[in-house]
Order: C-alpha cells, then sequence, then structure tokens
C-alpha cells in the first residue's frame, strides 16, 4: 500500500512561516520566484519521510553548504557544531536558546497521517 499524502502543512521551517497545501494530487507542480521555499518544501517533505533522519538533516545542510565541520560523516551533525547548523532549520537561524516554537510538518495521506516536531534538541514523531 502506497502512501499519498492528500495534505501538507509546515510551520517555521526556515522561510515558511506557515504552509498548508491541500487537495494534493498524485502529481503536483511548485512554482514560484526565486528563494520564495520551493526547496524548503521539498526538504520538509524528505524530512518527514525520514522522520527527521539525522542523515537526512545533515545532507541537507551539507547541500545547502550550511554544514560548518570539515567532516563528511552524518553521525557529526550530533556534535558540537549541530547547535549552529541545526539553526538554520529556523525561521531568522535563530540560538537554539532562543527558540520557542518547534518546526512542524505534518500530512494527511489516505491512511496513515504523519507529524513530525522539532525543536532544536529532539524530534516528536
Amino acid at each position: 500500500m502506497k502512501l499519498r499524502i492528500a495534505n501538507l502543512s509546515i510551520e517555521r521551517f526556515r522561510s515558511l512561516r506557515q504552509l498548508k497545501l491541500e487537495g494534493l494530487g498524485r502529481v503536483n507542480l511548485i512554482t514560484g520566484r526565486n528563494n520564495s521555499g520551493k526547496s524548503s518544501v521539498l526538504e520538509a517533505l524528505r524530512i518527514l519521510a525520514s522522520g527527521a533522519s539525522p542523515s537526512v538533516l545533515y545532507e541537507i545542510l551539507r547541500y545547502r553548504e550550511e554544514n560548518l565541520s570539515d567532516s563528511d560523516e552524518p553521525s557529526r551533525i550530533v556534535g558540537a557544531e549541530a547547535p549552529t547548523q541545526i539553526s538554520s532549520l529556523f525561521p531568522g537561524f535563530p540560538p537554539l536558546d532562543k527558540i520557542q516554537e518547534p518546526i512542524v510538518i505534518a500530512s494527511n495521506g489516505s491512511n496513515s497521517p504523519l507529524r513530525l516536531s522539532q525543536n532544536g534538541g529532539f524530534t516528536e514523531v
């Protein structure tokens, strides 16, 4: 049985303060100007699908050249540099001790809804 996302909600992820996409089909087209959040929507879907896997977070930060370590090891995201790296996923790049509300990525599909909440140091799926 394949998971189909009918509705997607993204809150406080990168430049997306609050985004709700409803009535999604099998194929969807995302358009917009440069730096409007198109890639952020795709990254949010990837993070949701992986359950906020540290290796996926690392790959996203590395692709955007936001990974500050010189290591190519995904496990490094949980090291000393992690707070600086993870903060770039939040709007305005706040220090982790200033984050008051979590990133929330949620979908409602035909069979099983998914919800992920990320608040700096922990993830709730």
